[in-house]
């Protein structure tokens, strides 16, 4: 498939998520644990040293592992606030990018990770997926006080959002919402998977400007899941290629000029 390369791209972060399963503490049932999982920090910091040789130890880190399920704890960078970069908590692994993001780079560095994963742990033949996501998170400025981001979303984005008309005729209710928030998810067949789409009013890091964010997130589980590490190649492809019709499709005008 040909890809567009955009200059300009929207892209806040680009995230894949790898979470495994668990273990019920034998003295505390309701808390689960990775028995493995301090080994395995040390283990994967010497198996990815070469290309990310920056250590961060998350403030999460600081609270026992029990309570923190599916949170990361350290981040591995090449360098002090470099991109991409690997997060790995109690069974979570997460590669992350951002402005530089190539699908075909970021592609290998996820099937690189996931590799040194199974490689490293110490008992990966039980160690159980429980999913897999690739996630994305675009934004563009957007004057939620001045705009309608429902026309907006019509003539820009191909996307039909309203409410009733008569809500807010000949009442003192404003048409343009102060909080914004949609949501939707559906199902998808290659790969087995939930496709969700979200749209929600933010600001930019450390700035005020108001921001249109959107999520595109493809999230597989249970039985969605394929073999890893063989399959997650395939995976990958798939998930990629609806997120990037999705994207285009979304875009296709002149947010796709603007964005070139």
């Amino acid at each position: 498939m040909n890809r567009k390369v955009l200059k300009n791209k929207p892209l806040v972060e680009a995230i894949f998520e790898v979470r495994w399963q668990l273990q019920s503490d034998e003295a505390k049932p309701e808390i689960k644990i990775d028995p493995h999982y301090k080994l395995l920090i040390g283990r994967l910091y010497d198996k990815l040293n070469r290309n990310y040789p920056f250590h961060e130890q998350l403030p999460a880190a600081l609270i026992p592992d029990e309570m923190l399920e599916g949170v990361v704890q350290h981040r591995f960078r090449k360098g002090k606030d470099m991109w991409p970069l690997i997060q790995i908590g109690p069974g979570i692994l997460t590669v992350n990018d951002t402005d530089g993001y190539v699908w075909e780079d970021f592609e290998r560095r996820i099937i690189e990770a996931v590799n040194a994963l199974f490689e490293i742990y110490p008992d990966s033949n039980n160690l159980s997926v429980e999913s897999l996501m690739l996630r994305y998170i675009d934004a563009i400025e957007f004057d939620f006080e001045k705009e309608d981001i429902f026309k907006f979303l019509r003539e820009q984005m191909k996307i039909e959002i309203s409410l009733h008309p008569p809500l807010f005729e000949e009442t003192p209710v404003e048409a343009l919402p102060v909080g914004f928030d949609w949501r939707f998810s559906f199902r998808c067949i290659k790969p087995t998977a939930a496709i969700n789409l979200r749209f929600i009013r933010g600001k930019k890091k450390n700035g005020n400007s108001d921001r249109l964010i959107w999520e595109t997130i493809v999230h597989s589980t249970s039985d969605g899941v394929p073999e890893l590490p063989s399959e997650l190649g395939g995976w990958l492809t798939d998930a990629h290629n609806v997120t990037d019709d999705w994207f285009f499709k979304l875009i296709e005008g002149d947010l796709l000029r603007r964005f070139e």
